[in-house]
């Protein structure tokens, strides 16, 4: 689906054993599963972005001392820092976007992530 979350992985975020690839395919379920995921491995990524990204890409926070790593996280392929690049690259040009169109938006991602969180029930 849109964000790639494993059916495993969606199924075990949202306490739902229904979820089948079909279901992922649908915008809306993707986007919730994925992001419930990354919610849910805050405590360790504290939505540090390139963190979050290693951590969804590997499945968490672990420690990768190769030297092609310059991240030092786990993250495919293993062993280098190629993930976590392409998410840095693709994350900056995000703010190279709204510096071209006149600035980003009034709150930052954290600010967006943590009002979604507490909007949710039993946020």
């Amino acid at each position: 689906g849109l964000m790639q979350t494993l059916i495993s992985t969606a199924r075990a975020t949202l306490h739902l054993p229904e979820i089948d690839s079909a279901w992922l395919y649908v915008p809306d379920n993707a986007i919730r599963a994925g992001t419930a995921y990354i919610a849910q491995q805050s405590t360790r990524t504290r939505y540090d972005p390139p963190v979050v990204a290693c951590a969804y890409n590997a499945g968490s926070v672990r420690r990768n001392n190769n030297a092609n790593n310059r991240w030092k996280m786990v993250q495919y392929p293993i062993g280098t820092a190629q993930h976590a690049d392409r998410f840095v690259e693709w994350f900056n040009d995000t703010f190279r976007m709204f510096a071209a169109d006149g600035g980003a938006p009034p709150t930052s991602f954290f600010q967006a992530l943590a009002a979604d969180a507490a909007a949710r029930p039993g946020g």
